[in-house]
């Protein structure tokens, strides 16, 4: 009962204190009739909150999408879009569905858009903790849910990069000619999802569209809206002295958050690449800049027109020297993580010696764990000298430090949030007993009032 008493106090505090993460009206299935009520609903924090009214204080019900208790990261709300041809055969529906009590709830919204939003909006807090959910979603905040470094990429660009690298730089019309809508659709839900679907097989336009459309999403582009105007200023300057304008843009990438930035190399040199094919693709150096400048820049304030058509052209030009120059742009980054020989590595000193290829080379069947451990240690660090990385002796001590690190801090952050319910608990607990004295004094006081008034 405290605990239920506990959450009570806790939702009434993130209604005073808490950003709402998406709002707006809904229809919803409830009652013991199944009938469709219009609902006032938002999501906060990890939960979805509705109301008879926009003015309401109170809730009528409380829908939890994820168990914040649930350490295992088993215990979250499945959300996903519902066809009109199925049950209950509402158009613009969607469900919510899982954890332990296995109740469905339905809900429609006003038009396929707004459905879309919803469900997007409920996925990228049902999800989180999977690594889903990454549609609109902060850059940064994607990778560290992913349980990435700040040195990578997310999943989705990852995957995609990789596809296309592979299968579409001769596609005729690449990022020109969109994809199947509603496989790209289908797509954007499995990786909201946290399904982790395999490309093998796709339409390279399919693929293609999907990324367009991750990167169209990001609340924020990957330039940032705080260094919109340091890149027009860049941008001026490329016309009219080019390598002051060059190191000018530099500056701005060095500033970059770290993921922002890398992510932005990562796409740049891979549509170097693109332009390269340029006489088979049809996708000449200008035509990409046109496609991913606004994933590269753009306003804060997309409503002002004036503003947008007044930054088209440099926002152009920038995208057309990021894209055509990336070895120059990004010189003063540090060079890419040796993932892979990272991961090899790792691998190999857990068991793994058949995915080292230096012992393939080597063809020694007799290597015992010893040596194989050291010779892989060896392996690495010679890649990590080859590109230009850290040094040996913290090749591989140093994103495991980091793992180290960020483990203790998770420990800390779920130590002072044990701490804090306890508080509000004992809070809730003196609060209540404060409440019933006060009552049962006012109750006795009533109970003298009607005597004496009886006997007078």
């Amino acid at each position: 009962a405290l605990k239920m008493a506990a959450s009570s106090f806790e939702i009434v505090r993130l209604q005073r204190i808490t950003k709402e993460a998406h709002s707006g009206w809904l229809t919803k299935q409830g009652g013991r009739m199944k009938n469709w009520r219009r609902r006032w609903c938002i999501i906060r924090d990890t939960q979805l909150l509705y109301f008879k009214e926009p003015t309401d204080h109170k809730p009528l019900g409380v829908i939890t999408l994820v168990d914040p208790y649930d350490i295992e990261k088993h215990r979250f709300r499945e959300v996903k879009a519902i066809p009109e041809e199925e049950e209950p055969k509402k158009k613009f529906c969607f469900e919510i569905r899982g954890m332990t009590d296995q109740r469905v709830y339905y809900m429609f919204a006003s038009s396929a858009v707004e459905q879309e939003a919803w469900v997007d909006a409920l996925q990228r807090v049902a999800y989180a903790r999977l690594g889903g959910g990454m549609f609109g979603n902060d850059l940064t905040v994607q990778v560290v849910r992913e349980g990435k470094g700040i040195d990578c990429v997310p999943e989705i660009v990852r995957c995609c990069v990789e596809f296309l690298r592979v299968h579409g730089l001769k596609e005729v019309g690449i990022f020109r000619l969109p994809g199947r809508s509603s496989r790209v659709k289908q797509l954007k839900l499995l990786f909201n999802s946290a399904g982790h679907p395999d490309l093998a097989g796709e339409e390279v336009h399919v693929v293609a569209s999907l990324l367009k459309l991750y990167l169209r999403e990001l609340p924020e582009p990957l330039l940032t809206f705080g260094s919109y105007h340091a890149c027009m200023d860049a941008a001026k300057r490329l016309v009219t002295a080019e390598a002051e304008g060059v190191a000018m843009l530099q500056a701005v990438i060095v500033s970059l958050p770290a993921n922002y930035a890398i992510t932005l190399r990562y796409l740049c040199q891979f549509l170097f690449d693109v332009q390269c094919h340029a006489e088979i693709n049809k996708m000449t150096l200008p035509n990409l800049a046109t496609v991913f400048a606004p994933s590269f820049l753009i306003p804060k304030d997309r409503d002002d027109t004036s503003l947008l058509m007044e930054s088209t052209a440099m926002v152009h030009a920038l995208a057309c020297v990021l894209i055509g120059r990336p070895r120059d742009m990004f010189a003063k980054m540090p060079p890419p993580p040796p993932t892979a020989a990272l991961v090899e590595a790792v691998k190999t000193l857990t068991g793994h010696s058949e995915l080292l290829p230096d012992l393939e080379a080597d063809d020694d069947e007799d290597l015992n764990p010893t040596d194989a451990a050291s010779h892989a240690a060896a392996s690495v660090t010679a890649a990590f000298q080859r590109l230009g990385s850290v040094s040996a002796g913290s090749g591989i001590q140093g994103p495991v430090r980091q793992l180290q690190l960020d483990l203790m801090h998770e420990r800390q952050l779920r130590l002072q949030l044990e701490e804090r319910v306890a508080v509000l608990t004992e809070q809730l607990r003196e609060k209540t007993a404060a409440f019933q004295i006060e009552y049962e004094a006012r109750t006795r006081a009533e109970i003298a009032l009607r005597s004496l008034m009886s006997k007078k």
